[in-house]
């Protein structure tokens, strides 16, 4: 009898995370706010002891506990308790989606650079996936003006006309978005969104989006605009998706969700999570019920957070122009900053200096034993990319001198997988010939700059002193 074998790329960015944390004192780069403890959590009621210790460590519901789900729905305009589906995590819905919902040969169009799950769990279903890339444009300001990343919505449309139309056959189509966007720091206005959601309507399209940043929609897009609804309140079609990792600084109960009004996604996914997770820990949930009881003002206090790093980020990167270019973000937690081309000299004779071996790509975490990750390994060099990147460089540098993790964005590029390339867009399907990525390069010369942190403040005197070291080289 044979066998296929299908081989699972690994996950870039957690094992390089997961790798270097034991080694660090600080980062530049985390993508949660600030964590919270049990007992934090317990003080914010009375009763939560006696609720914890009076909790019955049965299966719960399915779908979610009655209250965990009243207080979700209680966060958007039109949803009820019954359009709310927990799960163990965001990425068991991403993935609960692509398998449950979409099928081989499906078209899906992702906002890029992205969480590696929001493309790939499409890839690893068959669908054909393409990539809705942004660009650097110029906003003006008071004084003079700013750089911001944008996803121009004339090239999703481009996109769009790609996907064949063959009469008499189905086709199901899904947008994929991440808004606040992670790790652009991009935002939707209210009339882009409303833009995008009659493209969808258009193209009888899913909008699936990653709202993990939804309260945290700090600054005012511009002076007449605000945050837009959730996608589950403004589409029939759309998809919302929240967790508590992110903004609420709680990753580690495993807490995700969908919402949506779209009864045909609801039952696909009911089904299919009865083979996963099944329930979510009860234990999880009257933690995320107690903080939920509370969101407004946990998220108010991180976006007040985040507001002050913001003004601390900018006027650091603008003292250190001649090493980092930052672009700041206009909404969530994350922005990107890359060295200054004139600076790469500077880091190359920094990494000599202090011995840091620049000849193999940390991306490939040294633990590394799985047979993927070995393949990936000889696939790089196949590729010509094992040797390390100036941003790589960087990054190494900021762990040895002084414990500071800075997550490279190279951990966002493809991962090189069996897959067929379409057209000049930049497409990706499960199964064919071996995909050419050196289009989307660019976003290895970048690294993650994350603010929800108090101690940012005190990260940023770290990346300082490094900063400087780098400027001795330049003399």
């Amino acid at each position: 009898m044979f066998v296929r074998k299908q081989q699972v790329p690994p996950f870039l960015l957690p094992r390089y995370i997961q790798e270097k944390k034991d080694f660090c004192s600080y980062s530049l780069s985390p993508a949660d706010c600030d964590n919270w403890t049990v007992g934090d959590v317990l003080k914010l009621e009375s009763a939560a002891l006696s609720s914890l210790q009076n909790l019955s460590l049965g299966y719960n519901d399915s779908s979610g506990s009655a209250e965990v789900r009243r207080l979700l729905a209680s966060t958007y305009l039109k949803l009820n308790s019954e359009q709310i589906l927990l799960h163990a995590g965001s990425g068991e819905v991403i993935h609960n989606f692509a398998q449950s919902v979409m099928s081989m040969g499906d078209h899906v169009i992702v906002q890029w650079p992205c969480y590696q799950s929001l493309y790939q769990c499409f890839v690893q279903r068959g669908c054909i996936v393409q990539l809705w890339c942004p660009s650097k444009i110029s906003i003006p300001t008071k004084k003079s003006s700013r750089e911001l990343w944008d996803f121009d919505l004339g090239l999703l449309q481009k996109l769009l006309k790609s996907v064949p139309r063959v009469s008499g056959s189905h086709c199901n189509v899904a947008i994929i978005i991440n808004d606040p966007h992670n790790p652009t720091g991009f935002g939707f206005t209210r009339e882009k969104m409303f833009d995008l959601v009659d493209i969808c309507k258009a193209h009888d399209a899913y909008l699936f989006s990653d709202e993990l940043y939804r309260d945290l929609y700090f600054e005012k897009i511009d002076s007449s605009d605000s945050a837009p609804p959730a996608v589950c309140d403004m589409y029939e079609k759309g998809i919302s998706v929240g967790s508590m990792s992110k903004q609420f600084g709680m990753g580690g109960i495993r807490i995700g969700w969908c919402a949506t009004s779209n009864q045909y996604v609801l039952n696909q996914m009911k089904l299919y999570k009865d083979y996963g997770s099944f329930s979510v820990s009860a234990l999880s949930e009257l933690i995320a019920i107690i903080a939920l009881r509370h969101r407004l003002s946990i998220t108010k206090s991180n976006s007040r957070i985040i507001v002050e790093n913001l003004q601390k980020a900018t006027n650091f990167f603008t003292a250190y122009n001649d090493i980092f270019e930052f672009i700041p973000m206009r909404a969530g937690p994350l922005a990107l900053c890359r060295i200054q081309p004139t600076a790469h000299e500077a880091i190359h004779a920094t990494a000599k200096r202090f011995k840091i071996d620049e000849n193999t790509s940390t991306v490939i975490t040294r633990s590394a034993s799985s047979q993927s990750l070995a393949s990936l390994s000889n696939q790089q060099q196949q590729d010509g990319v094992s040797s390390k990147s100036v941003t790589e460089t960087f990054c190494d540098l900021c762990l040895a001198l002084e414990g500071l993790l800075v997550v490279p964005m190279s951990t966002m590029r493809f991962v090189p997988v069996r897959t067929s390339r379409i057209g000049s867009t930049g497409s990706l399907a499960g199964g064919g010939e071996k995909v050419v990525v050196d289009k989307f390069a660019w976003i290895s010369e970048w690294f993650r700059v994350g603010i929800a942190r108090k101690n940012f403040g005190e990260t940023l005197l770290v990346l300082g002193k490094i900063a400087d070291e780098i400027r001795k080289s330049h003399e």
